[in-house]
């Protein structure tokens, strides 16, 4: 997908909006891309949050880093 060079505005949910951990938001306009709440989570297979390094999910940020020379930003 390529990103809009116009002026319309889009919101891209890459993971975990609208929940605890694992956030990530683009919000694109004009062929620019600003990442937003760059989040992560801990949780190990009973569903428990954790702090083991092993169960860290992290959400797949491979399209912003194909279009990573688009990015003007990020809001942590």
């Amino acid at each position: 997908m390529n990103l809009p060079s116009d002026n319309t505005f889009n919101f891209l949910p890459i993971g975990g909006t609208g929940e605890i951990g694992m956030n990530l938001n683009l919000y694109i306009c004009a062929g620019q891309m600003l990442m937003v709440d760059c989040g992560l989570m801990f949780e190990d297979p009973d569903g428990k949050i954790t702090v083991n390094d092993d169960q860290v999910i992290v959400p797949d940020i491979s399209y912003a880093a194909e279009h990573r020379d688009r990015l003007a930003g990020i809001v942590i």
